[in-house]
């Protein structure tokens, strides 16, 4: 029981110690910034790095591109010598081929029992990565992959995030705004408010000023966890070099991953304005 390795691609945005501590691996999405040569996040290009580029290429908006079949072979085999069961949570298919590319990679590993299995997140960033927390959790308390799998499917349909933006200009040319575009064409000064729910992006709220924005996301968030803040896991979500600008870190007192630093494959469809709050019902054994 719990004889299983968990993977994820990079899009969770996953802390490097958190990753060597529990043993997980990731697999990178490609960026680009001219359409040509491709960089694996975390491996070719840090954090640091995307941040540095985005910044003094303010014109350019990056492409990504999913891991491969190849990609995802790769690992789920070396996963394979070392344990029974491999599980893969994925960033949400809505938004990327990701899921699809470790479906097609586990079925070469599936011939005659199922030894890997891949679960549509329908989450990104923070939010996937509290989902991969939870898959930690259950790995702890023993159970086995089938079971940690069924789990997982209902858990992630409690999970979410709101966030605030500047502006669309990356969601929008990076073809991710989906629902959201119902907030384009907005006045001065106005930001947006997004949930990322099941799978997709969707239009909250428009407020003046981003201090308004953020003070949304928050009452947002106070009103979910209205007497169930013990029942939830949580984490706040920004660039790192940003700084806390609109307050979420201090706001969020308890959160089971303090911090997530959004990463290149999610920066490069919201720009390095974007800033919220995650959360996801906690399994309980």
């Amino acid at each position: 029981m719990g004889n299983f390795i968990i993977c994820t691609d990079s899009a969770a945005d996953l802390n490097g110690d958190y990753i060597k501590e529990h043993n997980i691996r990731v697999i990178p999405f490609y960026i680009s910034f001219d359409g040509e040569n491709y960089l694996k996040e975390n491996i070719d290009l840090t954090q640091q790095d995307f941040y540095v580029r985005l910044t003094e290429h303010i014109q350019t908006i990056p492409k990504t591109s999913c891991p491969s079949i190849n990609d995802y072979m790769e690992v789920f085999a070396g996963c394979l010598e070392e344990a029974e069961r491999v599980i893969c949570i994925c960033l949400s298919s809505k938004l990327s081929g990701s899921y699809q590319s470790a479906c097609n990679a586990a079925a070469e590993f599936n011939d005659e029992e199922k030894r890997v299995f891949v679960v549509d997140s329908l989450l990104a960033t923070a939010a996937q990565a509290l989902l991969v927390n939870e898959a930690v959790r259950m790995r702890k308390c023993k159970l086995s992959a089938e079971q940690t799998v069924e789990k997982l499917e209902m858990l992630k349909t409690t999970a979410r995030i709101d966030f605030v933006i500047d502006d669309l200009t990356y969601l929008q040319k990076g073809g991710r705004i989906g629902k959201a575009s119902a907030l384009l064409g907005t006045l001065l000064n106005i930001k947006p408010v997004i949930a990322l729910k099941d799978g997709e992006l969707f239009p909250v709220a428009k407020m003046r000023g981003r201090k308004k924005a953020a003070a949304e996301v928050k009452k947002l968030f106070t009103e979910q966890m209205e007497g169930h803040m013990e029942e939830y896991s949580f984490t706040v979500l920004n660039f790192p070099q940003m700084g806390d600008i609109d307050g979420f870190c201090s706001f969020v007192t308890r959160p089971d991953i303090p911090y997530t630093a959004i990463g290149a494959t999610i920066g490069s469809h919201a720009g390095i304005t974007a800033a919220g709050i995650a959360y996801i019902k906690r399994y309980v054994p």
